[in-house]
């Protein structure tokens, strides 16, 4: 509970109007389709840490202190946003990722909500779909629901 409060206090107002509204609706970021290990996402990512997005390069050098697995990254860019953008040394072309047993969190969980929270986009030709929706496991439990109602 108390890291979900952190994420959300990390998120622009108008993510946070915006993820109140799909959660008022009852829908979520439904997340179909596999990666095409394309690397476009491992060449420009954009990192977070408890207080967000990270914009400065001290941010970052604290994390990475923190948290070693991040030596992986390197500072690439910015978005169009102002944020550091990332890239992964262990992303090889025509290999993927070199180490895949090892990869980072935010590696595991793409794409995930935060990222279209705060205004960014799949890369084009990723083999990920992102789209709002009522998850098929809420459609069955209020199928069940209504069946054991007689309704």
């Amino acid at each position: 509970m108390k890291k979900y409060l952190r994420y959300l206090l990390s998120l622009s107002p108008s993510a946070l109007l915006h993820l109140a509204v799909i959660r008022a609706t009852g829908k979520e970021y439904l997340v179909s389709g596999s990666c095409k290990g394309c690397g476009q996402c491992c060449e420009r990512i954009n990192l977070r840490n408890d207080a967000g997005w990270i914009r400065h390069e001290h941010q970052f050098q604290a994390m990475f202190n923190r948290l070693p697995g991040y030596r992986r990254f390197s500072i690439s860019g910015l978005d169009k946003y102002g944020y550091l953008q990332f890239t992964c040394s262990k992303f090889k072309n025509g290999y993927g990722c070199t180490d895949y047993a090892n990869r980072s969190d935010i590696c595991k969980r793409y794409p995930n909500e935060s990222l279209f929270l705060q205004g960014g986009q799949l890369v084009e030709g990723c083999g990920y779909v992102i789209r709002t929706g009522t998850p098929f496991a809420r459609h069955l439990t209020a199928a069940i629901k209504k069946r054991r109602n007689g309704v």
